[in-house]
């Protein structure tokens, strides 16, 4: 059977007023992030800040010191946010916004906070039939009202969709503000695969980033599947480019 996918969100926008365990400085990041390849993850999502102001930083030198640190120490898949909407970065225009992520370089991938967005991401990559299968990510919710809490029968409604538009994508269930646990072992039956970490935990957990990834590895491990290195989702993610002739 086929490894799940641990992703590690190691931080988020949020600063330390809502998750007061979350690293900032470069070096607490690196640490974080080879923390949590170590416990299992093979993909690390990560936000830059500026550790004067405790407000992300989108500088994409930045981020090249964070992802650099991490990878030379762990074979681990890192990317980078997007610049939060309302920022300088993101007011400019598209071309400022996303310069990171061009100088970076990144596979696509998709939050999905509404069913809408799972259509509208479909229809994106059909215009681009070169690019590699996007990678959805369900965003279930305790904190926040949007979306669906993390319950099986919305993971079902969202794979419904999905089902319908790509059935070949592959797919994980995350969030913000959650305790996706008790999505964990249901995505697994359903050939899904994670994302825990400080960005999504519930505010104030007194779980670390490492210590979210060993029970989302706990988690797959009673449900008798191993979790994937890197190694085994860039073969997947190869499986997939091209996506369309």
């Amino acid at each position: 059977m086929s490894k799940v996918w641990i992703e590690a969100a190691l931080n988020g926008p949020w600063g330390r007023e809502r998750q007061p365990g979350i690293p900032m400085t470069v070096d607490d990041i690196v640490a974080d992030g080879l923390a949590a390849a170590d416990a299992g993850a093979a993909i690390i999502h990560l936000h830059a800040y500026d550790p004067a102001t405790g407000r992300q930083n989108d500088e994409w030198e930045t981020y090249a010191r964070i992802i650099e640190g991490i990878k030379a120490k762990a074979d681990v898949i890192v990317y980078p946010t997007i610049p939060l909407a309302g920022s300088d970065y993101a007011s400019a225009n598209a071309q400022r916004r996303f310069a990171h992520t061009a100088e970076l370089g990144i596979h696509w991938g998709y939050a999905i906070y509404e069913p809408g967005f799972t259509r509208l991401g479909a229809a994106l990559a059909r215009a681009w039939p070169g690019v590699p299968m996007p990678i959805y990510r369900f965003m279930f919710s305790d904190e926040f009202a949007w979306g669906f809490p993390p319950e099986t029968a919305y993971l079902e409604a969202h794979l419904r969709l999905l089902g319908s538009i790509e059935p070949r994508a592959p797919w994980m269930v995350a969030g913000l503000g959650v305790d996706i646990r008790p999505l964990i072992e249901p995505a697994i039956e359903r050939g899904g695969h994670v994302r825990v970490g400080l960005e999504d935990a519930p505010w104030h957990t007194p779980l670390t980033n490492r210590q979210w990834v060993d029970e989302a590895a706990r988690h797959i491990r009673g449900a008798g599947r191993e979790p994937a290195t890197a190694m085994d989702v860039r073969a997947t993610l190869a499986a997939s480019h091209p996506r369309r002739k």
